[in-house]
């Protein structure tokens, strides 16, 4: 028999011993090394409880894992979610103020039309008055025709 077979047969003997030691303690009444009654089961008990907090430990990593994983797609739904409402306000505010460009071109043309005709009825009166009444009609039509500006220039700002 070589050295070295000597070596490994003697560490094995240690670690025999240390086991029969560990299962007396276990079992807490004195084990002989030629006792497989008592060492076995207590080998298979101290091998599953040794598995059971490797287990463990596995479970708790990927426990941790998937909470990681869990939060980095609320934090990513909440990022999206919040983008997805910023581009709606944006386009809301796009589609507001379109309206109230158009709105208000189609008001000012509104008041063009009403005041060209209101001009025209004015000047129309104001030449059949102006040999009667001359100057005070003239001044009277033209307060009228200010204060139906002013009266639009306040509808349009309120629509505004």
């Amino acid at each position: 028999m070589s050295k070295e077979d000597e070596e490994r047969r003697k560490a094995i003997r240690e670690l025999l011993q240390k086991i029969v030691s560990e299962v007396a303690v276990v079992n807490r009444q004195p084990v002989r090394a030629d006792d497989p009654v008592m060492v076995l089961p207590t080998i298979m008990k101290v091998l599953a409880d040794d598995a059971a907090v490797e287990h463990e430990r596995v479970l708790q990593r990927h426990a941790n894992e998937y909470e990681d994983f869990a939060y980095r797609c609320r934090s990513d739904a909440k990022e999206t979610a919040q983008n997805i409402i910023n581009v709606s306000l944006t386009a809301c505010r796009s589609q507001i103020s379109d309206a109230a460009d158009e709105s208000a071109a189609l008001m000012r043309e509104a008041i063009k039309i009403e005041m060209a005709g209101a001009i025209a009825e004015l000047r129309t009166e104001n030449e059949a008055n102006q040999r009667n009444h001359g100057p005070i009609v003239l001044a009277g039509g033209l307060l009228a025709i200010l204060g139906g500006v002013a009266a639009l220039a306040a509808v349009v700002l309120k629509i505004m």
